[in-house]
């Protein structure tokens, strides 16, 4: 796979990415549920003090559904010219807090990926551009806005179509940034394995940062709108 130099793939990888949790972890984690934010949950991706894309989620209500559709848009430039590119097109459907289907579509600087992920009685029917799979389930896709993800074992690579091999440890709570010059606490969930990167929920379980290094530049998450402090009660 394709990346913008010094960024190895298995930090590019989970731009849809993964986590795992210890058993040790769970008391710490932020209560779940399946209601949605309101409407829409939206970072800028910064590479150092330069924005390089954005990372955009809506959420719709069909029926007795949720809808959510991700869009993620980075490019790097030097000067005038790009040199690295990726858009990734990701669409969940989910029922009574359960995931029923996954679509994305990938374009990571010039390679594509395609995925179509519908769940049947015998597991995660996985079609892609290479194979065909099937996975069991329960799985949890790699799109981090909900915390759920910190209790499952099973994380999906929603552009590959396979099952990550990670760990997580629960660190410290601190004071995360938003655009908005305003401040939030949030707890720090340290990532590695598959994937090494560090994202932050807050007590309410609401994803509000995302971040790794990247040979002397940080790439960090800021979120610019989402933010309600509400969205999540407490788990049954």
């Amino acid at each position: 796979m394709q990346r913008l130099p010094g960024i190895s793939k298995a930090v590019w990888r989970p731009i849809a990415g993964a986590l795992v949790v210890v058993i040790a972890a769970l008391l710490s984690q932020p209560a779940v549920s399946m209601e949605p934010y309101d409407g829409k949950l939206a970072f800028d991706v910064m590479r150092g003090d330069k924005s390089i894309g954005t990372h955009v989620i809506t959420f719709r209500e069909v029926g007795d559904e949720t809808h959510v559709d991700i869009d993620i848009r980075l490019a790097v430039k030097i000067g005038f010219l790009t040199v690295f590119r990726y858009e990734h097109k990701n669409n969940e459907i989910w029922r009574d807090g359960r995931l029923i289907s996954v679509t994305t579509d990938t374009d990571d600087n010039g390679k594509e990926f395609a995925l179509r992920a519908q769940r049947q009685p015998d597991g995660f029917h996985v079609k892609t551009l290479v194979e065909e799979d099937v996975v069991p389930a329960p799985i949890v896709p790699t799109s981090y806005w909900n915390p759920v993800i910190l209790q499952d074992l099973r994380w999906f690579d929603t552009q590959r179509g396979i099952l990550l091999d990670v760990d997580v440890t629960p660190g410290d709570v601190e004071l995360v940034a938003l655009a908005n010059g305003q401040s939030i606490e949030a707890q720090r969930y340290e990532v590695s394995g598959d994937l090494n990167i560090t994202v932050w929920y807050t007590p309410e379980g609401e994803w509000v940062k995302l971040a790794f290094p990247a040979r002397g530049a940080d790439i960090e998450y800021v979120l610019t709108d989402g933010y309600t402090g509400t969205r999540l009660t407490q788990a049954q």
